[in-house]
């Protein structure tokens, strides 16, 4: 008897979705305006946060991402405080779309982008359990 085929959901996209929806809910200042893109538009949005999968482990049941964000802002201290947002929001996944448990692994860590513009990163592991079809 074979075991059943476990499969798991885009997690890339289910985590930008997550913080596209969640940002736009929130009532700090910082959090207004941002979008939320798994790749970087062609033309960078001045606030934005970028999610890629970059990596992970893994086993036959659960799938453990390690994401990569990445956050732009008008301003060092907006951009950090952003990025700290972000930081804060994977703790929320907890519980949504069978996200489990979330281990923040870097940062928030500034790092100015090639052309000077402020920018943040932080990378983080979220814990999540595969369904079957």
């Amino acid at each position: 008897m074979s075991r059943p085929v476990v499969v798991f959901a885009d997690l890339e996209q289910d985590a930008a979705d997550f913080f596209a929806s969640w940002l736009a809910g929130r009532d700090e200042p910082v959090a207004a305006g941002v979008v939320v893109h798994i790749r970087t538009p062609e033309v960078r949005p001045s606030k934005l946060v970028t999610i890629r999968r970059a990596g992970g482990s893994g086993s036959y049941l659960l799938d453990v991402p390690r994401f990569a964000v990445t956050c732009w802002h008008d301003s060092d201290v907006q951009t950090a405080d952003l990025c700290a947002l972000v930081r804060a929001g994977f703790y929320a996944m907890r519980g949504w779309r069978g996200f489990r448990g979330v281990r923040s692994m870097t940062g928030p860590v500034p790092a100015p982008d090639t052309d000077g513009a402020p920018r943040y990163l932080l990378t983080a592991e979220i814990t999540c359990k595969g369904a079957t079809p």
